[in-house]
């Protein structure tokens, strides 16, 4: 057994040996700058393109065997003629020594140092690189390429122990656009390269953009693998880090830092897989997991993201961007959300949504389908929301109850994006388990939304409101160019003193509420809403009381001033009860007519009318109060009534009591009489001194 040992290892020596010297040999007799001309007629024949080698090419043997090469160039295309399409300035490539016994290549290193690629599109969208991938045309006559046993195999068995890019540069040139895109200090090392190989991979570069006076370094890692097949890419481990820099980016800086647990892609199955991806910049933080089948044919892509707690108004802080003044300088704290979403080339769905705004929380489900025409259906719940928190400080807090007020103002506000709107499809619901607005408490808040063809409509309910509810619905028509609206509401057995003290800390009237509108308009602005608003209000208030006026007291002062006796009861309080309150309205043109309100107390009847001209906010009242049993044993005073004249601006309207008008209509019936009897004597006189007709004349003027 030794001896044949023996034999074998003196037989592997010597061709060792042999192989040694052949290589030392064809080093010291060839000089491989002889084979220069053929290499630029070889590339010349495969590429139409010139390579050019000023530099000294070299022959290596150790520590492996290659060869050292200086600068080279290949010619740009035709149509580009101003730069070279590529250039290197030195490359070093050796060969190892064992796997050349096994038929096979396995290149140790490559190291390419001032790599510059050269990338254009002219003026007519041409690009410089088109010409390398064309195909010959009919006829064209090509070397023939055995592919037979060098395609798949080549593949499978080529290897790099390592390969490096230092210094290199690529340039984006886009004439059409005028842009301009620069890669510069691109520095790459792969090591283990190879098909189905763990690959380790390091990659960093620079990019600007001419004209843009900003830079961006970015760095990444990864572990790759691609198998023999070339159909199944895996990596993992991958790290990205992103550092920007310039005037555009708010705060002068910017860094994104990004980690993946793992990535798979399947050409055959057209499949991809992102797992553990994190991602953090700005102190913002998000994690998501995603998965992606029929790529090619029919994308269906799905995952989940979840957006850690972050502070809102240090993320705007450092945008630069301006901090919204609010109620509550407290809120805008916290944000956090958690998605689960899946999106298709026609659709977008978040099959769940749970977003956490400071104390609120929101979730439900969204989609939309169709890009170009869409529709949308959601279904959202908030468990609680206090919008008083939000509002700018001492800001005018809109109506707090979904009434037909807030669907038209909504209406003046979007009048143009509903126009955008027309051809929109919603379906909607939306519930508030807990809503305070305008220092209003409210819970079960539910509002559903349709809309389809220019038409949207809704219905919302308030299921407890101080003791009551609300209900009502609007519509919307954006059929043609002036949008008309329609709006049909009612509140029921609504407490007024706790509702009213809420809005007002000097709430005055008390009772039970319950109310109804009918209403509609149209028109593009506010103001030409008011003015065609039309419709019918009905209202009632049960077992009530106006604090802070006594009315038994008004009319007992006005009969004192009228009779001329004093009249001075004890009274309990300064407020006026009420059995029920209650009357119509009729809303034309913009202006609310009342005619029959009706007021019924223990002692007092009160009738009022007037309007209020929503054009002008402005309010012409009366209210007439009468004592149905003084408190003053001079009966004949009874029938005496009290006249209050409401009128001015809604906001701050003028209260008068009308004495005058009190002693004129009660007397109505005397000064008629009185005044009958002064013209029948005025007509015999100015008869006799005046003639005929003049008599009438006069009864004209009065």
């Amino acid at each position: 057994m030794k001896k044949p040992l023996k034999i074998a290892l003196l037989l592997a020596g010597i061709l060792a040996a042999g192989l040694l010297l052949a290589i030392i040999g064809v080093w010291l007799l060839i000089d491989p700058n002889n084979f220069k001309p053929e290499l630029a007629a070889l590339v010349k024949q495969r590429t139409g393109r010139a390579l050019s080698i000023p530099g000294d090419l070299k022959f290596a043997i150790f520590p492996a065997p290659g060869f050292k090469v200086g600068k080279m160039t290949l010619s740009n295309a035709a149509n580009f003629p101003d730069k070279a399409f590529a250039e290197i300035t030195a490359a070093d490539v050796r060969i190892k020594w064992m796997p050349l016994l096994k038929n096979k290549i396995e290149l140790g290193k490559i190291q390419l140092y001032g790599l510059v690629l050269n990338l254009s599109k002219n003026k007519q969208g041409e690009s410089n690189w088109a010409d390398l991938s064309k195909r010959p045309q009919a006829g064209e006559i090509t070397p023939p390429l055995d592919v037979s046993t060098t395609d798949k195999r080549s593949a499978e068995t080529f290897s790099v122990d390592q390969l490096s890019l230092e210094q290199g540069h690529i340039r984006w040139e886009d004439q059409q656009a005028e842009r301009v895109i620069d890669v510069t200090e691109v520095q790459v090392t792969a090591d283990n390269l190879g098909l189905a190989r763990p690959i380790t991979l390091s990659l960093g570069f620079n990019l600007s953009k001419r004209g843009v006076a900003s830079e961006h370094k970015i760095q990444l890692r990864a572990q790759l693998n691609l198998d023999n097949a070339l159909d199944v890419f895996n990596a993992k481990d991958i790290m990205v880090s992103a550092y920007s820099t310039g005037e555009q980016i708010p705060g002068g800086h910017l860094t994104v830092a990004g980690l993946i647990k793992a990535v798979e892609y399947q050409q055959t199955l057209q499949t991809f897989k992102v797992e553990g991806l994190q991602a953090s910049a700005l102190n913002l933080s998000l994690n998501a997991d995603l998965s992606g089948h029929q790529l090619r044919n029919n994308p269906d892509i799905r995952g989940t993201v979840q957006v850690a707690a972050f502070n809102p108004k240090q993320f705007l802080q450092q945008q630069t961007l301006a901090i919204p003044a609010t109620q509550d300088p407290t809120v805008l704290s916290s944000l956090a959300a958690d998605l689960a979403v899946q999106a298709t080339d026609h659709s977008l769905t978040l099959n769940h949504f749970n977003v956490k705004l400071d104390q609120t929380r929101l979730k439900g489900s969204a989609e939309l389908v169709d890009f170009k025409q869409p529709v949308i259906t959601f279904s959202a719940e908030i468990d609680t929301l206090d919008v008083d928190r939000y509002f700018a400080p001492q800001a005018k807090v809109p109506t707090p109850i979904l009434s037909s007020s807030v669907v038209i103002a909504a209406t003046n506000q979007a009048v143009q994006p509903l126009e955008r709107l027309k051809n929109l499809s919603l379906n909607g619901k939306l519930l508030i388990r807990q809503l305070k607005m305008n220092h209003l408490d409210m819970q079960e808040v539910s509002l559903d939304m349709q809309s389809k063809t220019g038409q949207i409509q809704t219905q919302q309910t308030i299921k407890q409101l101080y003791q009551g509810f609300y209900q009502g619905n609007a519509s919307l028509s954006l059929l043609d160019n002036m949008p008309h609206i329609t709006v049909d509401e009612k509140i029921a057995h609504i407490n007024l003193e706790p509702f009213l003290s809420a809005l007002s800390a000097n709430a005055q009237l008390t009772g039970v509420l319950d109310a109804s509108a009918q209403l509609h308009g149209q028109g593009n602005t506010a103001k030409a809403l008011k003015a065609s608003l039309a419709g019918d209000v009905q209202f009632l208030v049960e077992n009530g009381a106006i604090k802070g006026l006594n009315l038994q007291k008004l009319l007992d002062n006005l009969k004192s001033l009228l009779s001329g006796q004093i009249i001075a009861p004890a009274y309990n309080s300064e407020q006026s009860l009420f059995s029920h309150l209650k009357g119509t309205a009729n809303v034309k043109a913009g202006i609310i007519e009342n005619h029959d309100l009706v007021a019924d107390a223990t002692n007092i009847a009160v009738n009022g009318e007037g309007n209020v001209d929503l054009n002008t906010d402005q309010i012409a009242y009366k209210l007439k109060a009468r004592l149905l049993n003084a408190a003053t044993p001079i009966k004949e005073l009874n029938a005496w009534p009290l006249i209050l004249s409401i009128s001015g601006n809604l906001s701050n309207p003028n209260y008068r009591v009308d004495s005058i008008g009190a002693l004129l209509e009660e007397n109505e019936q005397k000064i008629e009489e009185k005044k009958t009897e002064l013209l029948e004597k005025l007509d015999k006189t100015l008869h006799k001194k005046l003639g005929i007709g003049a008599s009438e004349l006069l009864k004209k003027l009065f």
